[in-house]
């Protein structure tokens, strides 16, 4: 006689299986609540238009809020003057990839469009500095130190996760 606790009707290990899948599905439910909390968390800041903590906006977050403002009003009102070079060199990278997949191979060409975009690269580089060391020029001596502290604190932290995920290098040979 074998042990059926599956009721009449039904197969042995009916109950087993109803109890996997329901274990299954919590598991799935669980881990999608951690993915989506840790999701969450990484990309707090981030905005539609990209990630909005970087630079002086980030720096601008730190300061009180009326110095903050004046700062995050400086960079808005130069975006109109920034978005079409960042446009301008979007399209240069994308003209270059598209003649590096046209055959047959134009080396010069390929050249050519790569020296674009890095021209592009350039102007778009030159009118963010340029607007760095004018709203730079805005701030008090203290908040001047502030802000190199702020990216001191930045570049540190980006060294020491860079260091942690770069092999360690093998010891030196025992003689």
């Amino acid at each position: 006689m074998s042990d059926n606790t599956a009721g009449p009707g039904r197969p042995a290990g009916f109950n087993l299986r109803v109890a996997l899948m329901a274990s299954l599905a919590l598991n799935v439910l669980i881990i999608g609540a951690v993915v989506g909390t840790l999701l969450v968390s990484c990309f707090d800041g981030w905005h539609a238009r990209g990630f909005k903590g970087a630079g002086l906006s980030g720096f601008a977050r730190t300061l009180p809020a009326e110095r903050g403002e004046v700062i995050r009003k400086r960079l808005e009102s130069n975006r109109s003057t920034l978005e079409p070079l960042r446009n301008e060199e979007r399209e240069a990278r994308d003209a270059a990839r598209s003649v590096l997949m046209t055959e047959p191979f134009d080396v010069e060409k390929f050249k050519a469009a790569l020296e674009r975009a890095v021209d592009a690269d350039e102007k778009e580089k030159r009118a963010r500095m340029t607007l760095f060391a004018e709203t730079a020029a805005s701030l008090t001596p203290d908040e001047r130190r502030q802000l190199h502290n702020w990216f001191e604190k930045r570049r540190k932290h980006r060294h020491d996760s860079d260091e942690d995920t770069s092999p360690s290098p093998p010891p030196p040979p025992n003689p």
